[in-house]
C-alpha cells in the first residue's frame, strides 16, 4: 500500500466520524411520562380508548378515501361504492388505530423535534375511528421511522409529533379492491323460499316448511340435499377479480342480456314481542316478514372466468367468477331432481296390490302380519305368505331410482297404454295413494320407463331395477318347497342320468341298497339331506300347472325321501285294579313321502314338491349334490396287508414288476437296475388311495363297452396277505368329456368309473421312469 492510499482512508474515517457524531440528537426525546431515558414505557395514544367501533374513514392523499361501517360484526364499505368490506384488514386498521400506543413525544418548540420533511406529516393519511357511542377519534399517520418498526403520528388537533408503535402505512400501499370483500353474497339459506334459473335451462324451485319442489317446467319432488348444496355455493360466493365499478356498457361483458341469472327469493322472519299478557297470547308464535331477492346475473366466458354482477341498482359493479365456482350456481335440472321415483317409508305400508300379466294380487297388512287379501293362486291358502318376498318387493319400490326423465306427453310412447305392471301401494297416515306404471323397455334395451301416477312424473331407470317389479301373485307365496326332520330319514331313492339308486339308514349309518350293496359317501349323503330337509327357493316363479315351462316334466333328477313318524309319546304308569283288559297300542303312523324333482332350465337350477302348488328356483348346489356320487368312492377297500409287488403293464410294451426287498424296490428279472423307492411307493399309494368323481356302471357286463377289455394301462398290486388288486385304465374316457378323464376298474369288482388325468399321471410310466437320477 502506498502512502497516497494511506491518507486517503484515514480521510474517510475521519468523515465518517464526525457525520456519526454531528447526527446524535442532543438529548432524548421526552418520554411518555415526561423525562428522558433509554427504555421509555409505551403510552395509550387514546385513554380512555374507544369502547366500540361503529366506523372507519381513512384518507390517503392521492390515492383513494374509503369510508366503512360496522354492524354486527360485519364491515360494509360506504364510499368510495356501497359494498361489504374486507372484514379482517378494516378490523386490523380500526384494532391498530384503538390500541396505539407511543413510545416517544416531541412538542412544538422542542429542540430535537423532527422535522416535517422527516415525519410526513405536513401530508398524512388521515384515519378516523368513531366509537358506537358517537365519539370520534382521529389519527395522522405520517412517515415510518427509519431502522425500527414505528409511526410517525399525530393526534387531530394536538400539535405533538408522537413515535407510535408498529407501521400502519404498508396497509394502504394495497389496491383499493384489497378493501373490498370478495364473498359479495351472504344469506342465510334457511331464509330462501324459492329458486329460479334462467339460461341453457330454465326452471323454478319452491320451498314448503322443509320440502323443496320443482315448479316448472315439469312438477315434481327436488332433492333437498342438492338443493341446499347449490344454495350454500351461492350464499358462500367469492369472486375472482372485480373488473368495474360503474360500467357503462354491459353488452361488453356479455351482461346486456345476461346469458343466464339466478334468482333466489328469501324471507326474513323476526319474532314480533308481545304485546299483552301471556294468557291472551296466540297459540302460534307471530312473525314480521320482509321479503327480499339476491340475483346474480352471468355474461361472456374468458378463459376459465366468467363476468358476472349482482342484478340489483345498489350493486351496479361488474366482477369475475371462476368457471368452478359458476358450475355449481347452474346445475342441470335432473340434478336437482329427487332421484327416488317414489317416496315409500316401507313400514308404513299397509295394503298394496299388483296388476301384471292380467291377474291381480292384493295383499294387507293385519296385526303386523302380512297375507293375502284377493288373487292368491289357487289352493294357496291366504296366510302361505313369504314375507321377505314382500320385504324385496317393498325396497325395490323405495330404492328406484331414477337415471333420466321423459315429459309426462305421448304416453302411449313409453307403453303406458298398455303397462307391463301397476302397482297401487297406501301408507299409513298419508291420505294419496302411491301409484306406479311399469312401461317399456328404452330403445337401447338398458332401461324401463316406470311412471309416477300421483307427481305425473316417467322416469328412466335400470331394466335391472324394473324388473323387481313385473311379477305376479306367486311371486309373494312362501318359498319354503319342502321341510322335514332330517335326523328320522330313513329312505332314499334317486333316479338320475339312468341311474336308479337306493339309500337305507340302519343304525345311524347309511349305505348303499341298490343297484348294489356297499359303503355310501357320508358327506354326499348328509349335503343332500341338509338341502332337501329345508329346501326352499330363491323365488317362486310358477305353479304346477307350468312344470313343462321349467323343465320338470323331464328332470335332470328325481328323490323320494322316506321320513319315519316320531315315537308315540310315553303311556303314564297306571295300576292295574281291574280285570279289564288293557287297551290295545294305537297302530304306528306311516311314513312320510316326499319326492322332489329338480331341472335345469338354461343354466338355473328349478325344483318342484309333488303335490304342491309351486316350483322354486333353487342354489345350484341342490342339484350338485343330487348328481354326487353316494357310494364311497374309494375304490379299493382300506387294506389290512402291505403292498410286496408292483406290476405296471402299458399297451403296445412289456410289462415290468418290481418287488419290495426291505425298504428298496427290485425290478425282477434286473436286480442290477438302480430302481428309485422314492418313485415306485408313490405308484403303490396312488392305487391304494384312489378315489373316482363317480361312478358310470356299478354293474358292468361287458368290459369291452368301456375299453376295459384292452387297458392301456394297468396296475396290480400283490398283497403281503397274498390277495392281489388289478386297476386297469382305459384308452378313453366318457363321451363329450374335455378333462382327460378315463375309464377304469378294480378286475372282479364290476364297476366301472372315472380316473381323472391327475391320478392317471402318478401310474402312466415306464420303467425308465423309476430309475435313480
Amino acid at each position: 500500500m502506498n502512502q497516497k492510499t494511506t491518507y486517503l482512508i484515514l480521510a474517510a474515517v475521519v468523515v465518517a466520524a464526525v457525520a456519526v457524531w454531528t447526527s446524535k440528537p442532543s438529548r432524548q426525546p421526552e418520554a411518555p411520562g415526561g423525562g428522558t431515558g433509554s427504555k421509555p414505557e409505551p403510552r395509550k395514544l387514546f385513554d380512555p380508548a374507544p369502547s366500540g367501533i361503529a366506523s372507519l374513514e381513512a384518507d390517503v392523499p392521492g390515492r383513494m378515501s374509503i369510508a366503512a361501517t360496522k354492524e354486527a360484526d360485519k364491515w360494509r364499505l360506504t364510499s368510495p361504492i356501497n359494498a361489504p368490506g374486507n372484514g379482517a384488514v378494516l378490523e386490523s386498521i380500526a384494532s391498530q388505530v384503538r390500541d396505539m400506543s407511543y413510545v416517544a413525544s416531541f412538542k412544538p418548540g422542542a429542540a430535537d423535534r423532527p422535522s416535517d420533511e422527516l415525519t410526513g406529516l405536513s401530508r398524512p393519511i388521515r384515519l378516523k375511528l368513531t366509537a358506537t357511542d358517537g365519539k370520534s377519534f382521529v389519527v395522522k399517520l405520517g412517515n415510518s421511522v427509519p431502522a425500527a418498526r414505528q409511526t410517525y403520528v399525530q393526534r387531530d388537533g394536538d400539535d405533538t409529533i408522537y413515535i407510535a408503535s408498529g407501521d400502519l402505512r404498508p396497509t394502504f400501499d394495497r389496491p383499493f379492491n384489497d378493501f373490498r370483500n370478495s364473498r359479495i353474497v351472504d344469506f342465510p339459506i334457511d331464509e330462501a323460499r324459492s329458486i329460479e334459473v334462467y339460461g341453457e335451462e330454465t326452471y323454478k324451485l319452491a320451498r314448503s316448511g322443509d320440502v323443496w319442489t320443482i315448479e316448472s317446467p315439469v312438477r315434481g319432488r327436488a332433492d333437498k340435499t342438492a338443493v341446499e348444496s347449490m344454495l350454500r355455493s351461492f350464499a358462500g360466493l367469492f369472486v375472482s377479480n372485480f373488473v368495474e365499478d360503474d360500467p357503462k356498457n354491459l353488452a361488453a361483458f356479455g351482461l346486456a342480456p345476461p346469458g343466464a341469472r339466478l334468482v333466489v327469493n328469501c324471507e326474513k322472519r323476526t319474532l314480533k314481542p308481545s304485546t299483552g299478557p301471556a294468557d291472551t297470547q296466540p297459540a302460534e308464535p307471530e312473525y314480521d316478514v320482509k321479503p327480499y331477492t339476491v340475483a346474480l346475473a352471468l355474461g361472456a366466458t374468458t378463459g376459465v372466468k366468467r363476468f358476472g354482477r349482482l342484478d340489483d341498482e345498489s350493486t351496479p359493479w361488474v366482477f369475475q367468477l371462476q368457471d368452478s365456482a359458476v358450475k355449481p350456481l347452474l346445475p342441470p335440472l335432473f340434478n336437482l331432481r329427487d332421484k327416488a321415483v317414489a317416496r315409500v317409508e316401507t313400514g308404513r305400508v299397509g295394503t298394496f296390490s299388483v296388476t301384471c300379466r292380467g291377474s291381480t294380487v292384493e295383499l294387507t297388512r293385519r296385526d303386523g302380519v302380512w297375507q293375502f287379501a284377493s288373487g292368491a293362486p289357487a289352493g294357496i291358502e291366504p296366510t302361505a305368505i313369504e314375507f321377505a318376498a314382500i320385504d324385496e318387493f317393498l325396497r325395490t319400490i323405495r330404492d328406484l331410482v331414477a337415471t333420466g326423465v321423459e315429459p309426462p306427453d305421448a304416453l302411449a310412447d313409453y307403453g303406458f297404454d298398455s303397462p307391463r305392471s301397476s302397482i297401487h301401494l297406501t301408507l299409513e297416515g298419508t291420505p294419496e295413494p302411491v301409484r306406479l306404471e311399469v312401461g317399456r323397455e328404452t330403445p337401447s334395451g338398458t332401461g324401463v320407463y316406470v311412471r309416477n301416477v300421483g307427481e305425473d312424473l316417467v322416469a328412466v331407470v335400470k331394466a335391472e331395477s324394473a324388473s323387481g317389479l313385473v311379477v305376479g301373485p306367486m311371486q309373494f307365496v312362501s318359498r319354503d318347497l319342502a321341510r322335514f326332520d332330517r335326523a328320522r330319514a330313513s329312505k332314499i331313492e334317486l333316479e338320475r342320468e339312468g341311474q336308479s339308486l337306493e339309500v337305507r339308514s340302519s343304525g345311524g349309518q347309511w349305505r348303499l341298497a341298490a343297484p348294489i350293496e356297499g359303503p355310501t359317501e357320508s358327506g354326499t349323503v348328509n349335503n343332500l339331506l341338509a338341502d332337501l330337509a329345508t329346501l326352499r327357493a330363491r323365488r317362486v316363479v310358477g305353479g304346477a300347472e307350468d312344470a313343462a315351462v321349467f323343465g320338470i316334466d323331464r328332470p335332470a333328477a328325481r328323490v323320494r325321501v322316506t321320513v319315519d313318524p316320531p315315537p308315540p309319546p310315553p303311556k303314564p304308569v297306571t295300576t292295574q285294579t281291574t280285570q279289564e283288559a288293557a287297551e290295545p297300542p294305537e297302530p304306528p303312523a306311516p311314513p312320510s313321502v316326499y319326492t322332489i324333482l329338480v331341472s335345469r332350465v338354461d343354466g338355473k337350477v328349478y325344483a318342484h314338491l309333488e303335490g304342491s302348488k309351486v316350483i322354486g328356483e333353487v342354489d345350484s348346489r341342490v342339484l350338485e349334490n343330487l348328481t354326487a356320487e353316494l357310494l364311497d368312492r374309494r375304490v379299493l377297500p382300506v387294506q389290512a396287508g402291505q403292498v410286496e409287488s408292483v406290476r405296471i403293464a402299458r399297451d403296445g410294451e412289456l410289462s415290468f414288476e418290481f418287488e419290495k426287498k426291505g425298504d428298496e424296490w427290485e425290478l425282477v428279472g434286473e436286480a442290477s437296475f438302480d430302481s428309485d423307492a422314492s418313485k415306485v411307493s408313490p405308484v403303490a399309494s396312488a392305487v391304494m388311495d384312489l378315489k373316482t368323481s363317480r361312478y358310470v356302471d356299478y354293474q358292468a357286463s361287458d368290459m369291452g363297452k368301456y375299453g376295459l377289455d384292452r387297458p392301456a394301462v394297468g396296475v396290480t398290486l400283490r398283497m403281503s396277505d397274498g390277495q392281489t388288486h388289478e386297476l386297469r385304465v382305459s384308452a378313453s374316457g366318457p363321451p363329450g368329456d374335455t378333462s382327460g378323464a378315463r375309464y377304469g376298474t378294480i378286475v372282479g369288482s364290476g364297476r366301472v368309473f372315472v380316473v381323472s388325468r391327475d391320478d392317471l399321471s402318478k401310474l402312466d410310466k415306464d420303467v425308465k421312469s423309476f430309475r435313480k437320477g
